[in-house]
């Protein structure tokens, strides 16, 4: 049975509230655990669990059989496990509220493995409104991530820490931040994101249309500014 002891983050994986209620609520919060992704009913594969101790093989053995499958468990923090199961049960998630983003002037980008999701979108939409650009396209292809910048109607490639490992974070966060669906990944969706930008000059209202459409190799996501 596969285990990841190291610490994730929720913003990796998907929330399905049919999927969370696979297990009771108030085992779920006893035990700090909660199901993460859409899972099919009537599949065979492992089902990711989150856990605040998955070491704790009797706790891994109880969740494994009331959900009748092998587990595979990723550790996440209480916080995260109680957020998670929020949005399952239908309870107001903070951090789906934070609809308004506070952007700033950047002198550079994240260049690090380690660069959480909201750092990466803070970062690129803070570029985007700092070169003046009037869209920002983030493509999914096989090998690689592509982000351009559109800057007086010439789309312009940027080298960025975007890449497979992390893009999916950063769709799935542009996502809560427009109110999305984040399970949803095989429709277009539309949205928006409202920010403040500030600066030297003081602060400003920024817009953001948002739209996610899947691609071949993943999610693509375009804003306009």
């Amino acid at each position: 049975m596969p285990h990841r002891h190291e610490f994730t983050e929720l913003e990796h994986f998907a929330v399905d509230p049919r999927s969370v209620r696979l297990l009771d609520e108030e085992f779920c919060r006893e035990r700090q655990v909660v199901v993460l992704g859409a899972v099919e009913r009537d599949g065979a594969e492992p089902v990711t669990v989150g856990m605040v101790a998955p070491r704790r093989r009797s706790v891994v053995r109880e969740v494994s059989a009331r959900l009748g499958r092998e587990v595979r468990a990723v550790r996440l923090n209480a916080f995260e496990v109680g957020r998670a199961l929020d949005r399952g049960w239908g309870l107001p998630d903070p951090a789906a509220e934070r609809t308004v983003l506070t952007l700033s002037p950047v002198a550079e980008l994240a260049f690090h493995a380690d660069a959480d999701a909201p750092r990466l979108v803070d970062e690129l939409l803070g570029l985007g409104v700092q070169i003046g650009a009037s869209d920002v396209h983030i493509e999914s292809y096989a090998h690689d991530v592509d982000v351009r910048f559109r800057v007086d109607g010439v789309l312009r490639q940027v080298a960025t820490p975007l890449s497979l490992g992390n893009v999916g974070a950063v769709v799935a966060r542009l996502k809560v931040l427009s109110d999305l669906d984040i399970a949803e990944r095989r429709r277009a969706q539309d949205g928006r994101i409202r920010a403040l930008w500030k600066d030297s000059r003081g602060e400003r209202p920024i817009d953001f249309r948002l739209s996610i459409v899947p691609g071949p190799a993943g999610e693509d996501a375009v804003l306009r500014i």
